[in-house]
């Protein structure tokens, strides 16, 4: 999507991430994940008035949970799905994160970062999508390309960073009314701690006033059907 690296204005950048929300919605009402949320799948229709639309359904799964790890692009995969991974392909890297986890009692930051369920390997939910589509926002928003092979907690604490101190450029009113902010939150380490999307478009960012866009639908594999 050259979209990110374009010249296209913050109204027009908060306009395509609004974009991107609904029609993440309506896919979800459908119960589908796309499980490969990047932004070379997301397609530029129209650059003014933005018109913004998901591409490739080829990792699309008809469900609400999956175990599958072998779907999608691996520097655009939640944490949870990494892990399958991991216990598939590494198994003698799970009981080095739980000594590191057993070792870490005394320090509040590792306890926070290295969860149980991180290491359990339970299907996800199509909470993977709204983390892909947090980075996908955040490289939008930021205008940063993807320098990273997979989100691992490291980069994690760097994109973290980032967006903490840039978000006041994206801020309007209060610290909860930000950009970077709802960013965070998509991009949350635990599946459990990521909004939904109804939820994410409840955001007083969304209010009419502050979306300037004329697109009143999002489409969906070239047909339209109402936000």
């Amino acid at each position: 999507m050259d979209f990110i690296m374009s010249g296209a204005s913050i109204i027009h950048r908060r306009a395509a991430f609004f974009q991107l929300l609904c029609g993440l919605d309506y896919i979800h009402s459908l119960k589908i994940m796309h499980r490969d949320i990047k932004p070379t799948n997301v397609l530029v229709v129209t650059p003014d008035p933005i018109h913004v639309v998901y591409s490739d359904f080829g990792s699309a799964v008809r469900d609400e949970i999956s175990s599958d790890h072998r779907e999608g692009t691996i520097a655009y995969l939640a944490p949870e799905v990494l892990q399958l991974k991991t216990l598939e392909l590494k198994p003698q890297h799970i009981h080095k994160l739980r000594e590191k986890k057993n070792t870490a009692s005394t320090s509040q930051q590792h306890q926070t970062l290295i969860r149980d369920e991180e290491l359990s390997g339970d299907p996800y939910t199509n909470a993977v999508d709204v983390f892909a589509l947090g980075l996908t926002c955040y490289q939008m928003m930021f205008q940063k390309n993807c320098t990273w092979t997979e989100v691992s907690v490291d980069v994690h604490c760097e994109i973290s960073n980032e967006i903490r101190n840039r978000q006041a450029l994206f801020r309007n009113n209060d610290q909860e009314d930000s950009l970077g902010v709802l960013i965070e939150t998509m991009i949350a380490r635990s599946g459990a701690d990521r909004p939904s999307v109804p939820k994410l478009l409840l955001s007083r960012l969304w209010q009419p006033e502050k979306v300037n866009t004329e697109v009143s639908s999002v489409t969906l594999g070239g047909k339209r059907q109402r936000s």
